[in-house]
């Protein structure tokens, strides 16, 4: 009898532990999804706001380039923004200075990370 009771609170524990364990799993993969599809609402928002807005401060001169770099960087609360000329030359670039350094931003050095 004694056995019995042992073996039945071990089943119990085994069957907690792994209804825990998938109850688990599936809510991360819920929040995995959701925060997925956050992500690219975001971006598709964030694309869209520059291009928009980048469209309308174009001038292709560097001082005015500059200077809506420092617009757009604003509105969209993005960390960093680089902007080019049809050619691929860099126009002007804002990042906060704890981020990126200019010749990461140019491509030169190493990528850009987080230090």
């Amino acid at each position: 009898m004694n056995f019995f009771r042992i073996r039945l609170i071990l089943a119990l524990i085994a069957v907690v532990t792994v209804v825990s364990a998938a109850s688990t799993y599936f809510d991360v993969l819920a929040h995995k999804h959701t925060f997925a599809g956050e992500l690219e609402r975001r971006t598709r928002w964030m694309g869209t706001s520059l291009d928009r807005r980048g469209r309308r401060a174009g001038s292709g001169r560097s001082d005015g380039a500059a200077r809506a770099g420092r617009e757009l960087k604003s509105a969209t609360g993005s960390l960093g923004l680089a902007i080019y000329d049809a050619q691929g030359k860099l126009l002007a670039w804002q990042a906060r200075s704890s981020t990126c350094s200019h010749a990461e931003w140019a491509g030169r050095e190493k990528r850009c990370k987080r230090r």
